[in-house]
């Protein structure tokens, strides 16, 4: 909340947006999408979004339940969307497990975007596949699978 109330004003007055990215890492300071609410609205700056994460959020604390009863989708600023098909020990999950999202998707990102979405999300997604396997992917390739995953995302597969 400090920090949120540091840089607040510099955000403000140079009429910049400030993002605050729930990490559901175990090791993270900031894990829940509900805490980075209470924390932006204790700080009294309005500039401040959150990106909601769907790797993280399914890593994270908050569950659907909690989501419904008290998170607000208008204080998100942007989606950051990826699957996995991994099944690491717990705790195991890292960024190289992170891909484009498709029907075998443990993190089940198509149905956290569509919770989102029935909610009133109307702002971007962004893919954030960063498995050095997608990196890998020749262009022709890429772009193939990236509309096969924007096709199951919209729900057209």
């Amino acid at each position: 909340v400090r920090a949120l109330q540091v840089f607040g004003p510099v955000f403000e007055q140079s009429g910049v947006a400030g993002y605050v990215e729930p990490l559901g890492f175990s090791q993270s300071s900031l894990a829940s999408a509900i805490k980075a609410r209470e924390a932006i609205r204790a700080s009294g700056f309005y500039c401040y979004r959150i990106v909601f994460d769907t790797f993280h959020h399914f890593l994270g604390p908050d569950t659907s339940e909690l989501l419904e009863a008290g998170f607000d989708v208008n204080l998100i600023g942007i989606v950051h969307v990826s699957g996995t098909t991994a099944d690491p020990p717990a705790g195991g999950y890292l960024d190289e497990h992170r891909g484009l999202v498709f029907p075998d998707d443990r993190l089940k990102s198509r149905e956290q975007i569509h919770f989102l979405l029935a909610r009133g999300y109307e702002g971007p997604v962004a893919f954030e596949p960063f498995s050095g396997q997608v990196q890998a992917l020749e262009l022709a390739e890429l772009t193939s699978e990236l509309k096969r995953s924007i096709d199951y995302l919209n729900g057209n597969v």
